[in-house]
This record gives C-alpha cells, sequence and structure tokens, in this order.
C-alpha cells in the first residue's frame, strides 16, 4: 500500500486491513485490533501505538516502512 509517498508493507500470516484518514493509517489484524497506528507528519511517521510486539522499519531513503505483525497464538 502507499499512502502520502510511503510505500507500507505488512508481513503478517493472517488476513489483516488498512484504515486511513486524511494523515493516519490504522492496520488491523484479523481478530479486528490495531496491531499499528501512525499518524504522517510532513516528511515523518510518527508511531502512535504497537500492539503484541509489532515490529516497525522505516527505511527513510526510499520511504519504505515495512511492518512485521507477530501472530499472537504462536509462542517461542
Amino acid at each position: 500500500m502507499t499512502f502520502k509517498g510511503f510505500e507500507i508493507e505488512v508481513n503478517y500470516k493472517g488476513n489483516y486491513d488498512f484504515f486511513t484518514s486524511d494523515n493516519k493509517v490504522l492496520i488491523l489484524n484479523q481478530d479486528g485490533e490495531i496491531s499499528i497506528s501512525f499518524e504522517i507528519i510532513g516528511n515523518s511517521i510518527s508511531i502512535t501505538s504497537t500492539n503484541y510486539d509489532t515490529g516497525i522499519s522505516i527505511d527513510t531513503s526510499t520511504k519504505k516502512v515495512e511492518v512485521n505483525i507477530p501472530d499472537p497464538m504462536e509462542f517461542e
């Protein structure tokens, strides 16, 4: 998904949905829970919440955001 010039890639085994407004993106996991919420402010992304130890990697040179959402039912 591309949003405000950022390419957003989600790595998650289950289904997920994007919800967007003018400057915010929510990514919901297959249980309908918010895995990450962030806001685009100018050329930056402000992380406003994460859930289930969601990992976020941002490559500032390419404006690519990688979101890794672990499955809460898988235990190490």
